[in-house]
C-alpha cells in the first residue's frame, strides 16, 4: 500500500494545454516508524503518460506506462523483460489509506472542520505557483466490546499550483475514506484546476488519550520540461513478453 500511495503522490501534477511534458520528482514519506523516499522522471502526452520510478538504489527502474487517463496501465520488468497488467484504480485507494482508522466499524461524529484558503504566489519548477492550504478535522468512534472508543484525524493539505498550466488526466483528488468528509472536500478539489508543483500531505491520527501518529507525504517536481513527447515513450517494446495481470 504505500508503494502505491508513493506512486500516487508522484502523479499529482499536471501538463500544458499545447504540448507534452517531462519532470522529475522526488516523493517522500514521513511515518512513525519509518520514512520512504522515491525518485523519478515522468513523460505525458494527452492522455498518455510514463513512470519511471526509482524506488530503491539497488533495483531495476519501475515503468508505469497508461494511454487511456489511467484507467488502466501496465508495469514494465525491466530485468525480465516481460510486462503485466494493472486491474483499474480505485480512486479512492489513493489518500484513503493515510486516513484509516485502527479500530473496526470507525464512523463519523459530528460535523467535519473543513478550511479552504489561498495563500502566497511563488515560483517553482520556472512557474508561477499559488498556494493552496486545506485543512480538515473530524472525530470517529467505534464500538470494542459495548465500550465507545473514539478520536480525532487532522490533516493538512498544501499544493502549489501553476494555474496556466492545465491538470493530469490521472490527477486524484484527496478523499479520506468516509463519505460524510469527501462530500464537503469534493467541490473544493473539483475547483482547483492547474498543475501542482509542489504537494504536501500532513495526517495526524489521535486515539482518546493517547499521543498523536503523524505521517507526512511530499512530492516536489524539478527539471520541468514543455516538449514534444515521442510516441515510442507510451509503448511495450515488442521484445517484452506479457505475463498476465496484476491488482493496483
Amino acid at each position: 500500500m504505500r508503494v502505491a500511495i508513493v506512486f500516487a503522490a508522484a502523479l499529482h501534477l499536471a501538463r500544458p494545454a499545447a504540448a507534452g511534458i517531462v519532470y522529475d520528482f522526488v516523493t517522500t514519506i514521513e511515518a512513525p516508524r519509518n520514512a520512504t523516499r522515491v525518485a523519478g522522471r515522468v513523460w505525458v502526452d494527452g492522455s498518455s503518460y510514463r513512470a519511471e520510478l526509482a524506488p530503491d538504489p539497488n533495483r531495476a527502474v519501475d515503468v508505469v506506462i497508461s494511454t487511456d487517463a489511467d484507467r488502466s496501465a501496465i508495469y514494465l520488468d525491466v530485468d525480465k523483460h516481460s510486462w503485466v497488467e494493472r486491474k483499474r484504480i480505485n480512486a479512492d485507494v489513493r489518500s484513503s489509506s493515510l486516513f484509516r482508522w485502527p479500530l473496526p466499524g470507525g464512523h463519523v461524529t459530528g460535523k467535519p472542520e473543513i478550511e479552504h484558503r489561498v495563500e502566497e504566489t511563488t515560483e517553482l519548477a520556472g512557474q508561477r505557483a499559488t498556494l493552496h492550504v486545506v485543512t480538515i478535522r473530524f472525530r470517529l468512534e467505534s464500538l470494542i466490546e459495548k465500550e465507545r472508543v473514539g478520536g480525532t484525524i487532522e490533516a493538512t493539505a498544501r499544493m502549489w499550483i501553476a494555474n496556466e498550466l492545465r491538470s493530469l488526466p490521472m490527477d486524484r483528488q484527496i478523499r479520506t475514506g468516509y463519505r460524510e468528509v469527501d462530500r464537503e472536500l469534493e467541490p473544493i478539489f473539483s475547483g482547483m484546476t492547474g498543475m501542482i508543483l509542489r504537494h504536501e500531505l500532513e495526517v495526524t491520527r489521535t486515539m482518546d488519550g493517547g499521543p498523536p501518529q503523524k505521517e507526512l507525504t511530499k512530492t516536489i517536481v524539478n527539471n520541468l520540461t514543455i516538449m514534444d513527447v515521442p510516441p515510442g515513450k507510451f509503448e511495450v517494446p515488442s521484445e517484452y513478453a506479457y505475463a498476465g495481470t496484476k491488482a493496483p
